[in-house]
């Protein structure tokens, strides 16, 4: 009957566990960032939405929507550039994390971003799987549904902040 080694089993599991590198701290580190300046980006564009219907002077409307959609384009650049970097320096030790730069990239490319909000909320999936949060995991699936996807990076926002944690705790 083999005996298995409790030992062995739980070096494996921590080597899992445990980010090994600065770059792979980095890198969720990152992806968080760029989530924060989605939500960011996200807020602009409501306030631009909501300044139409509040003010009673058509010129004065006019310029705070272009300045809050002006804002909202350039966090929304932001947060797409720290994505791809993350999902680039992610990519040693997180598989499949092409994925997640192929999203990103066409997720600025009218008609096919909704393939690549799939692909960026499967990368997503992916890291919750290596780093076993299941609250990264389930923000991935929820982020990999076109409709619902800010709640799925909201989720995902949360877990890598979980995920983070726990490294700087070991």
């Amino acid at each position: 009957m083999p005996i298995f080694n409790y030992g062995k089993a739980f070096k494996q599991e921590n080597r899992i566990l445990n980010m090994s590198s600065p770059q792979e701290l980095d890198g969720v580190s990152r992806l968080r960032g760029g989530i924060m300046f989605l939500f960011v980006a996200a807020l602009f564009v409501f306030l631009g939405i909501v300044s139409i219907g509040l003010s009673p002077f058509i010129g004065t409307v006019f310029l705070i929507y272009i300045v809050f959609i002006v804002l909202a384009l350039i966090f929304a650049i932001i947060a797409l550039i720290r994505m791809y970097d993350a999902f680039s320096a992610l990519s040693p030790y997180v598989p499949n994390m092409n994925l997640g730069k192929i999203g990103i990239i066409l997720s600025v490319i009218p008609f096919v971003n909704l393939v690549g909000t799939i692909l960026v909320g499967i990368a997503i999936y992916f890291i919750g799987d290596k780093y076993q949060e299941g609250t990264v995991k389930v923000g991935g699936i929820l982020a990999a549904i076109p409709v619902i996807s800010f709640i799925g990076y909201i989720i995902s926002y949360i877990g890598l902040d979980s995920v983070l944690a726990r490294q700087r705790r070991v």
